[in-house]
């Protein structure tokens, strides 16, 4: 069966331009941090702000692809709960993060490390 990748921000469109608009302002300035982007934004658009990156119902198929930059033999830092390849069913997703199911309530891991899949 072959799994087409999904977009991690669907429905989560906010976090997204956030994330844009971030990336495109530490090209510009390194040394800027994302609460001084909040705050520009809190002064612009504070309805902007209102449930950025809180935790969300979200229950998606996830393909664990890894830790970004790291090969294979490389132990992560999720200890043995993860498989390459192998898929997960999140929880609850932030716009960065997911809670999978059955890796504990109280652990998050970012989308980063996933595949997005049908």
């Amino acid at each position: 069966m072959v799994m087409k990748a999904k977009n991690h921000y669907e429905g989560f469109e906010n976090e997204h331009k956030f994330h844009n608009i971030l990336r495109q302002a530490i090209a510009e300035c390194p040394t800027l941090k994302a609460k001084t982007i909040k705050m520009v934004i809190k002064n612009i658009c504070p309805d902007f702000l209102v449930g950025l990156f809180e935790s969300r119902p979200c229950v998606r198929k996830l393909k664990y692809i890894g830790i970004p930059g790291e090969n294979e033999s490389n132990i992560s830092s999720t200890g043995s709960f993860f498989e390459l390849g192998k898929v997960y069913e999140s929880i609850d997703f932030t716009g960065a993060t997911y809670t999978i199911k059955g890796y504990g309530e109280d652990n998050r891991i970012g989308c980063e490390h996933f595949e997005r899949v049908d």
